[in-house]
């Protein structure tokens, strides 16, 4: 059957709206994602940067450390996009996140012992939000056999330092909950991701 140039048209316009539906949702779906991956690899980074402080014992380094980390979270969260909270309260959230693991890895240090814990909390949240920036980035649904390894991990880490301070449950639940829902992941699967930064430990961040 020939088709006539107004039906044509028509076929072309309706074409056209649902690449332009399309586009926008899975743009804002790479957004996130790349927020989420950002906002990850920075409490990875500060808790490696505390962990090195544990591990020595003293400060030395650590303030250029946070600021290598703060200037690669900037970028990172900058080229992402434009979609959920602004940075300045995802920042603060990273850094609440980071503050309340150290305060259940207390030791002072020197210890290589709490490092190792430190670094395998930041791992774990890395790894956490990561299985939701990947649920973003796809429209899916959190894998719990993502977060299930990510958990592994940390077991095997605490399994083999035993002389520092810290309860495997109670870093997992900081984690969890600061390091991974404040950041409006999803830190037990099954959910899906929208908005970012949910946590209220900020409020009245400008």
């Amino acid at each position: 059957m020939r088709v006539g140039p107004t039906s044509a048209l028509v076929i072309v316009a309706l074409a056209l709206s649902s690449l332009s539906s399309t586009r926008p949702a899975h743009a804002q779906s790479a957004c996130l994602s790349g927020k989420l991956e950002a906002m990850a690899r920075k409490e990875a980074g500060l808790l490696s940067c505390l962990a090195g402080v544990a591990a020595k014992g003293r400060a030395a380094g650590f303030p250029r450390c946070i600021r290598k980390v703060a200037s690669r979270f900037a970028r990172a969260y900058l080229d992402a996009g434009r979609c959920g909270e602004e940075r300045t309260l995802c920042e603060c959230l990273t850094e609440q996140c980071a503050i309340a693991v150290r305060l259940v890895l207390p030791d002072a240090g020197p210890s290589r012992c709490e490092a190792a814990r430190l670094r395998a909390a930041g791992t774990q949240a890395r790894r956490k939000v990561g299985c939701s920036a990947e649920a973003a980035r796809t429209g899916s649904t959190v894998d719990p056999a993502c977060l299930e390894k990510a958990e592994a991990r940390l077991r095997a880490v605490f399994g083999r330092t035993g002389h520092c301070t810290g309860e495997q449950t109670a870093v997992e639940a900081v984690v969890n909950e600061e390091c991974v829902r404040g950041l409006g992941a999803d830190p037990t699967g099954g959910g899906t991701i929208g908005a970012l930064c949910t946590s209220h430990a900020c409020d009245g961040v400008d």
